[in-house]
């Protein structure tokens, strides 16, 4: 964008979704190991009909039209990659960084609650 305001440009960021065919496969799986479970005699009596996306819809028709993140990315800047044990930036003093991007795998927990323990533990180091 020349000569505009950028401010106002809406940020580029390519997720990758499934962009490797496994993930559509892992996906595909699970989202069909999930039909299985509600159409168990454990489930069924429970169950109603299959509202969205219905039946008739192929799971890997489904995954591959609606496959999206829940947009909290972590390890970018990964402890025991770019950050040491304590948060700093390898090969720099007296640089940290201390948010989501330092968590190095996606935590089973909200990423908000891990990050925050994680700035918890971070200002006691500094």
């Amino acid at each position: 964008m020349r000569g505009a305001d950028r401010s106002a440009a809406p940020l580029a960021i390519d997720h990758g979704f499934l962009r490797d065919e496994r993930d559509v496969e892992v996906l595909t799986e699970g989202f069909e190991r999930l039909r299985a479970i509600v159409a168990g005699d454990e489930v069924r009596p429970y169950a109603a009909r299959e509202l969205r996306p219905g039946a008739d819809v192929d799971a890997e028709t489904h995954v591959r039209a609606t496959a999206r993140g829940f947009f909290h990315p972590v390890a970018t800047c990964a402890i025991g990659s770019v950050l040491d044990e304590r948060c700093c930036v390898r090969g720099f003093e007296n640089l940290y960084v201390v948010d989501a991007s330092a968590i190095p795998t996606i935590p089973r927990a909200n990423t908000n609650l891990t990050t925050v323990a994680l700035a918890e533990r971070a200002s006691a180091w500094l």
